[in-house]
């Protein structure tokens, strides 16, 4: 049966495109057959990256959200091929009614029930959005307590840190360790790396084809090259498919009953 792997996060603007786009790459680079589903309302950024086949979902009716349309997603993943990986990004905006879909109709159950394998994907990032991105990754957890989750820190805004302390130390890793498969720290670039790695995002290139294009010059290849290995590596020790592979360093993992209150 196919894997499915959901890009979740309430909060926009952190990342959660690039995280399907270098999903969607790494299980094509590992040779799998790889689809796409693009929900966002607003902005389609992953189904625009070149090279990335996405069907787009309109989950519209006027201008609201349609809860009934999800059950597309459900049905597309039944007619994927064996052994087949699908990267969902889900928009922002329908970040809300998609758990309350996902919840209230046990489609995550249902999937599992028939041989489905699923893992949600959520992006933490520093700065400004950083508490609301933790809260999501609690609801995530809190809704979804039995499905793998894989942490993806994203320090590009700012560090990620509550009063001196890491996010292993955070109260709400400890809160959802127990459900987390991996954390993914995305690689801190320097200015001339970031520069050509922001160059490639802008375009809505990915690695394989920035790498052979013309107009990238001898030391962005070179640059990209080495981004792009880093993230294999990450995701590869984050043990996303079923090889045997180098053991990856997590952060240990403490049951502790979830709470309303506090981060940190």
């Amino acid at each position: 049966m196919a894997s499915s792997h959901f890009v979740m996060q309430g909060k926009g603007g952190v990342g959660k495109s690039v995280v399907a786009s270098l999903l969607f790459q790494f299980f094509q680079k590992r040779g799998f057959e790889v689809f796409g589903c693009d929900t966002d309302p607003v902005n389609s950024s992953f189904a625009a990256y070149n090279n990335v086949e996405a069907k787009i979902l309109d989950i519209m009716e006027g201008d609201d959200i349609a809860p009934g349309r999800f059950d597309e997603i459900i049905d597309y993943i039944f007619t994927l091929p064996e052994n087949s990986r699908l990267v969902v990004d889900i928009g922002a905006s329908c970040f809300v009614a998609l758990c309350s879909y996902l919840k209230k109709n046990e489609a995550l159950d249902y999937l599992r029930q028939n041989g489905h394998e699923v893992t949600i994907h959520t992006v933490i990032t520093g700065g400004p959005a950083m508490l609301e991105t933790l809260n999501n990754l609690r609801a995530l957890a809190r809704h979804f307590y039995d499905v793998p989750l894989v942490v993806w820190l994203n320090t590009f805004f700012g560090e990620i840190s509550l009063d001196g302390e890491t996010f292993e130390n955070f109260k709400v890793y400890r809160e959802v360790a127990a459900s987390v498969k991996a954390v993914v720290e995305m690689p801190k670039l320097s200015e001339l790396f970031q520069r050509s790695f922001s160059e490639m995002l802008a375009r809505h290139g990915t690695f394989e084809e920035s790498l052979i294009n013309p107009e990238t010059s001898f030391m962005g290849r070179h640059r990209l090259n080495k981004i792009w290995q880093d993230y294999q590596d990450l995701l590869d020790q984050a043990r996303l498919v079923p090889e045997p592979m180098a053991t990856l360093t997590l952060f240990p993992a403490r049951e502790a009953p979830l709470s309303e209150d506090g981060l940190s």
